[in-house]
């Protein structure tokens, strides 16, 4: 199981143990139609440092009245999701404009179309975000669920407002076919307001791959790949870098239960900044896997090296999927090495799921190490919590702890980011359509040459979603 699929895997269980009282009128699954999602949800909350300054300015006093609306549409052969989310939010906050306002909205737009010989897909997301109301964690944690990469402006406290935006195009022809062909384009935007701190800076990421694939025999299939991808960004030092790739790719079926997965190509980037600096690297890029199937899982083995502005990242891991009793098991271990750093960096991942008679545990742990988009070497930490008790029929009390930890190589020496949020929370089913959730929320931030952070808070949430289908 790869890194990104483990990770939404691991969200969306927790998003099912948060969940686990809500119900919604019509819960039933029934195939095909429409389907309509209508969602409330009014929070107070009462905190001392909601901002996470130093020293505190004060108590805030928070009302956040959430709305959302989505729609699904499936067929045999297409799939159409439209979501839309926002809240209606009035706050008495220290050292901030108070007053009534309609923040943090989000949309997005899925629609997929499997023909006879062909293949649609087009995603598109929206996001607005207040980052003075902003939970550093949850923000890395929602870019890990859209794009499975940790950011670091993520943990940058800071007043203003995050746009985010994204479109992807994916279209392939010929997929029960020999032979196919395929494009998949791209593009991310990142725009802040009213930001202070020089490490948020807008940023534009456009990509885009031509493919062919062919069936080489029963058990192999090949594609060959052209791709591209500029990124611009509006930092101190106007960075674009622009990315070329060719790329073989082989898959092969060594026995039913066995798989080989091969990758061979050439890499050239060029890097210009307004210093003025061109910078280039280029280099053959490859990487060898080998997964087996097992009676209760799966292990595999990979070995990549990859090319990055800063030079080369090699790359060794193994993996074991495991499937228990009651519930799940994942680990993976692994160096990798790169031109940038003189270390060898230990990378993993552990995630654990088990069903308790009356609840459920899940744990996450991972460690990873690559290049970021800045060219700088950043390993960063990851882990989750999650521990859902039962007390009766209509309620559970529910306990979540996240970390982020990041330590990043810089021209001007290292730089260490942590944040850390713990939940804990009580819910309540007060009617089939209605919940009540309380609790208490621990919020930490601290980096290196600034000071700790920290905030307390007390809320309580009353919420209903409810389900039409047609």
């Amino acid at each position: 199981m790869n890194k990104n699929l483990r990770l939404t895997t691991f969200l969306v269980s927790t998003t099912a143990l948060s969940m686990a009282f809500t119900p919604a009128a019509g819960q039933e699954d029934t195939p095909g139609g429409l389907t309509l999602t209508y969602g409330i949800s009014s929070t107070v909350r009462a905190n001392d440092n909601f901002g996470l300054d130093s020293p505190s300015p004060g108590d805030s006093l928070i009302w956040d009245n959430e709305l959302s609306f989505g729609l699904m549409k499936e067929t045999q052969t297409d799939r159409l999701e439209f979501d839309l989310s926002g809240i209606l939010r009035l706050s008495d906050t220290p050292a901030q404009s108070d007053g009534l306002d309609f923040d943090d909205y989000a949309g997005r737009f899925l629609y997929n179309r499997e023909g006879a010989n062909s293949r649609l897909e087009t995603r598109a997301r929206f996001s607005q975000v207040d980052l003075s109301f902003a939970d550093p964690v949850r923000l890395i944690l929602d870019d890990i669920n859209n794009d499975g990469v940790i950011d670091d402006q993520d943990l940058i406290v800071d007043d203003g407002t995050r746009q985010n935006s994204s479109f992807d195009f994916e279209f392939e022809t010929g997929t029960n076919s020999p032979f196919g062909i395929g494009i998949n384009l791209g593009f991310d935007m990142r725009r802040y307001s009213d930001t202070t701190d020089p490490g948020l800076f807008d940023t534009d990421t456009y990509t885009a791959e031509i493919f062919t694939r062919m069936r080489l025999s029963p058990v192999a299939e090949g594609r060959i790949v052209l791709g591209f991808e500029e990124y611009d960004a509006e930092d101190v030092t106007q960075e674009n870098r622009e990315t070329y790739d060719v790329r073989f790719e082989i898959d092969y079926e060594i026995s039913p239960v066995t798989t080989l997965e091969t990758m061979i190509g050439y890499r050239d980037i060029e890097e210009t900044t307004i210093v003025p600096t061109v910078m280039t690297e280029s280099g053959v890029i490859a990487l060898i896997g080998l997964t087996r199937e097992l009676v209760n899982g799966s292990a595999g083995v990979e070995l990549e090296s990859d090319v990055s502005i800063t030079g080369r990242r090699t790359t060794l891991s193994f993996s074991r999927d495991m499937e228990l009793p009651t519930g799940s098991l994942s680990a993976r271990i692994g160096a990798s090495n790169s031109d940038g750093s003189d270390d060898t960096d230990l990378i993993g991942a552990l995630e654990y799921i088990h069903d308790l008679p009356r609840g459920n545990f899940s744990a996450l742990l991972e460690r990873d190490a690559r290049t970021d988009e800045d060219g700088d070497e950043r390993i960063t930490s990851l882990a989750r919590l999650g521990y859902l008790s039962l007390i009766n029929a209509s309620s559970s009390l529910l306990f979540e702890f996240d970390y982020v930890l990041t330590d990043e190589t810089l021209a001007a020496g290292d730089r260490t980011r942590e944040a850390a949020t713990f939940r804990a929370t009580y819910i309540r089913e007060l009617t089939r359509d209605w919940n009540l959730r309380t609790g208490y929320e621990y919020r930490m931030r601290d980096e290196t040459a600034d000071s700790f952070r920290d905030s307390n808070e007390l809320f309580v949430t009353l919420e209903r979603e409810f389900t039409i289908r047609r």
